[in-house]
């Protein structure tokens, strides 16, 4: 990258986001990560001094998304890129939710990013461009037992991304979704949360997926640092994918997923065509 830029990155207490803020400011960026609390910022300021600055940001709360937003325009007169990081990881059989904590899970993975992205916008396009790097999951990508809700939320964010990134493409704004797979952090041991009702019924599943989490809770070979830099480095690439797959457990279950919708489609291409009205003319 050849110019120094703004970076908003969301949830940078710990995991990739803190790594994602380190990676960018020792590029020589100005980067501004969001906490929850006030206790936080001053470990994050001496993350990268000079460069990393904190400022108060809960991502479900309007008033602190305007505010820490209205700051940043204040302080900089603009902002280059956000990165949506924020949220949590959420592993149970979709049966075992109650409406409440599935609630929650949306608001946070995908609200919490999908209004934030909203509100940058309107910047952008007035400044004429920007990168908006949103973070999903390969867990939301390729179906896994006990992610249903979790896969549910990243896979919302996917959505949504497909079709702004053509709307937005004549701004000069580019989109790119981020895949990970597992990485050392918190998200598979402390960080991880679970609903309060669990069903022996899917003890078989969901409960063996659990345990293959907590098997390689601290001991996963993915680095996150090493991830935070090869995101860095394909969003400001010439040809920046839209879609990141990171890690080779990523892009291994990507292949088996996309082989399997590949299957699909051809064994049942010839029932599909038999649905058009033959004299259609559009």
């Amino acid at each position: 990258m050849s110019n120094s830029k703004i970076i908003l990155i969301t949830g940078v207490s710990g995991g990739l986001g803190r790594n994602l803020a380190e990676v960018a400011a020792k590029l020589g960026h100005t980067v501004v990560g969001t906490l929850r609390k006030e206790s936080q910022f001053e470990d994050f300021k001496n993350l990268v001094p000079g460069h990393t600055f904190p400022v108060k940001m809960d991502v479900t709360m309007e008033e602190e998304r305007n505010k820490a937003l209205e700051w940043i325009l204040d302080q900089y007169g603009h902002l280059d890129v956000l990165i949506n990081n924020a949220g949590f990881g959420l592993i149970g059989a979709a049966e075992e939710f109650s409406e409440e904590e599935a609630r929650q899970q949306f608001e946070t993975n995908f609200w919490g990013a999908a209004l934030l992205t909203m509100a940058v916008l309107p910047h952008m396009r007035e400044q004429g461009g920007g990168n908006i790097i949103q973070i999903s999951a390969i867990g939301g990508f390729t179906p896994v037992p006990g992610m249903s809700f979790y896969g549910a939320s990243k896979i919302a964010i996917e959505g949504l991304s497909d079709s702004l990134a053509a709307e937005v493409e004549p701004f000069n704004i580019k989109i790119m979704t981020v895949l990970p797979g597992p990485m050392r952090t918190n998200w598979a041991g402390a960080s991880l949360k679970t609903p309060e009702k669990e069903l022996e019924a899917y003890s078989e599943t969901v409960g063996k997926f659990k345990g293959f989490l907590n098997s390689i809770d601290g001991k996963q070979p993915w680095s996150p640092y090493k991830t935070a830099e090869a995101i860095m480095e394909a969003a400001f690439s010439e040809n920046a994918p839209f879609r990141f797959f990171v890690g080779d457990y990523a892009l291994e279950h990507a292949d088996e997923q996309m082989a399997k919708i590949s299957k699909d489609l051809e064994n049942f291409r010839e029932l599909a065509q038999s649905t058009k009205i033959e004299e259609a003319t559009v």
